[in-house]
């Protein structure tokens, strides 16, 4: 279903990334002072050859039809189940990796998509108890092929949308010691066949580190100019996903609508001075202990919703009671009337380790030591892990529009429509919730709340 077109301007809103590093130790390890070309893309395959892997590593000049299948024509529908299984797996790491941060009123901002879209790839390496409680985490349980075919779906729908440009990059760095770690060659298919996934082969030194950081600027339109302070020693592998997104409102705001010096409370009871953004819209949010919005963008695809809880209702404690399932309903049950919006323009980053959330989430079994990733690769030890997984996000909202980005690292190593007669109102002017979501599922790609302004 498409949203009516109000008022806007145009917004850029861009670049989540995921990052997943696998890494093993052992008896030598690289120290990054190696010679070999750390230009070289491709990596070792476990039963195939390296010159096998090198052509089909990014650098080959074969056309991308030669590379990967056929992608579908037309949009496919997502599932229910993968729906609910993402909406849930959303809501329950906005509230568990933003929880401690809302109590202490900070804004926050994640990307469920460019989470799921990493973790997924690396649950395509998983096996046995390990595979199965990602699986539960990510999208509730569904088969690995279904989950697959679901992500392949939601990609095409994101590129594909319609007046706006939403770009997904997904890519492997494989550590360049074939007697670390061989990739295993059916992962690095499905990585390719699902998620688009490019493979590397680098020296992981000084240099690898500049082109990983360099392909993450450019693939968020950069937005995140970088993802890695260093390479771990003990890394192997990483995997990393990135999001860009741009669009314009479907209305330009006027300049009467941009309204200077207005008041915006903070979750301290601090007054600050903002702009405001003053429009009016047709999709209304009323549900328990919350008004909001929606606000499409240029084509109808994707749309800015937001989630203002009742005044004596905090960010923290509404937070708490969110579920997926309440949130699908509040973007189902929106209403269409004239609503008379004010929202302020704001600019803030964020970074959180989500590594206790995903295990409270219920992961633990991927960062135990007896994890099973090997479907991902062969290694010396036999051991493979998530040790770590880290997010950090941006997001510029003004008057021309909005530019957000996100940018994630998971570590893993083997150490041991009704009209009324007045229109209703929502008035950003303390601390709210918002979401970018696309319009016919009411997914969201970024979720994130606003505690101060300044």
């Amino acid at each position: 279903m498409k949203t009516t077109k109000l008022y806007f301007k145009k917004l850029v809103c861009a670049a989540a990334i995921l990052a997943v590093m696998t890494s093993v130790s052992c008896g030598s390890v690289d120290d990054g002072t190696s010679d070999q070309n750390p230009t070289s893309a491709a990596a070792e395959i476990s039963d195939s050859s390296q010159a096998e892997q090198t052509e089909s590593s990014s650098t080959d000049t074969s056309s991308e039809d030669d590379k990967k299948p056929d992608q579908p024509s037309e949009e496919i529908p997502l599932s229910d189940e993968f729906i609910n299984g993402y909406n849930n797996f959303s809501i329950e790491l906005f509230k568990k990796a933003a929880g401690d941060d809302l109590a202490d009123n900070r804004n926050v901002l994640l990307s469920p998509e460019s989470a799921i879209m990493a973790l997924g790839m690396t649950a395509n390496g998983a096996n046995g108890d390990t595979l199965d409680s990602m699986l539960d985490v990510l999208c509730g349980g569904l088969p690995i092929d279904d989950f697959n075919i679901n992500m392949l779906n939601m990609k095409n729908m994101s590129e594909n949308s319609e007046g706006l440009t939403f770009n997904i990059a997904n890519s492997i760095w494989v550590r360049d010691e074939a007697d670390r770690i061989k990739l295993n060659g059916e992962f690095a298919d499905k990585a390719s066949e699902y998620f688009g996934a490019d493979v590397f082969l680098k020296q992981f030194d000084s240099a690898t580190l500049d082109e990983i950081n360099s392909w993450v600027d450019e693939n968020t339109n950069h937005m995140i100019p970088s993802i890695l302070n260093r390479i771990n020693d003990t890394a192997v592998t990483y995997l990393i996903n990135a999001i860009a997104f741009e669009s314009e409102w479907a209305e330009q705001y006027e300049e009467k609508q941009i309204l200077e010096e207005r008041d915006f409370t903070t979750a301290d009871g601090e007054v600050q001075k903002v702009t405001m953004l003053a429009s009016a819209e047709r999709e209304y949010i009323s549900g328990d202990g919350v008004t909001g919005f929606i606000k499409p963008y240029k084509g109808g695809d994707y749309a800015f919703m937001a989630l203002l809880p009742d005044e004596n209702t905090s960010i923290s404690d509404y937070a708490e009671s969110m579920t997926g399932e309440n949130f699908k309903s509040l973007f189902d049950s929106r209403k269409y009337c004239d609503v008379a919006v004010q929202m302020p323009e704001f600019t803030y980053d964020y970074d959180r380790s989500l590594s206790n959330p995903l295990i409270d989430m219920g992961m633990g079994t991927a960062f135990e030591t007896s994890a099973d990733f090997s479907g991902m690769a062969e290694t010396d030890t036999d051991m493979l892990y998530i040790q770590e997984v880290l997010q950090k996000t941006y997001i510029k909202l003004d008057r021309n529009g909005t530019k957000a980005a996100a940018a994630t690292a998971v570590i893993m190593t083997d150490a041991a429509e009704a009209e009324t007669p007045e229109p209703e109102v929502v008035i950003l002017d303390r601390p709210f919730i918002y979401a970018i979501v696309d319009t016919e599922n009411g997914l969201p790609v970024f979720l994130g709340a606003v505690n101060s302004v300044k």
